[in-house]
């Protein structure tokens, strides 16, 4: 009998099967399963409750421990979530006060260190008022029309114009004036003290 396994090997299979036997796995469950459907008159004792709930059990700790991450997951992506809701409220807060007051970039910075000092960063409101009352308001600007000294009849200087106004009033004066307002008209307009 070729087939017949050597007695060395035939022990060595007992010890396999005894140990697939002894196995509390998933493995041993199946095994022993196996051996009760071949040998259904061998009188082999139920599977033990224990070998049974085993395998459900590591299931079920596998999935603990995934719901365990997921769980974890989903609070660092609420955390998230509300920083980022907090965050883009005071840039809100930040860009609404910065136009309210008017402020301009050194304005807005020393709003900012106002907020970073006080440690208050929930009111920009306020921090801004704080800047604009202590930024002093801009001059007031002179009187905007005509000259500042008035040069009546060219007794304070010679002006080629005003001496042309005087002769030609409607005719080579309004030509000269006319060409250089054509000229450049920017420099014409400022020089008027229009703009």
């Amino acid at each position: 009998m070729a087939d017949d396994p050597k007695p060395a090997e035939k022990t060595r299979l007992q010890l396999l099967g005894d140990a697939l036997w002894a196995d509390k796995s998933a493995v041993g469950v199946a095994y022993r399963a196996k051996a009760r459907e071949m040998f259904p008159d061998a009188g082999l004792a139920p599977e033990p409750a224990d070998s049974i709930v085993e395998p459900v059990k590591e299931e079920v700790t596998a999935l603990q421990a995934k719901l365990d991450e997921l769980i974890k997951e989903r609070a660092e992506e609420k955390q998230a979530a509300a920083e980022a809701k907090v965050q883009g409220d005071l840039e809100t807060a930040i860009a609404n006060a910065r136009s309210k007051f008017n402020l301009n970039d050194s304005g807005f910075d020393k709003m900012v260190a106002r907020m970073k000092e006080t440690g208050n960063y929930t009111d920009a409101e306020s921090a801004a008022a704080w800047v604009a009352m202590q930024t002093p308001p801009p001059t007031a600007p002179g009187p905007y029309l005509g000259p500042q000294n008035i040069n009546l009849f060219g007794s304070s200087e010679k002006d080629e114009a005003f001496a042309l106004l005087h002769k030609d009033p409607t005719g080579a004066f309004l030509d000269s004036e006319f060409r250089a307002f054509l000229a450049d008209p920017d420099t014409y307009v400022r020089e008027a003290g229009f703009a």
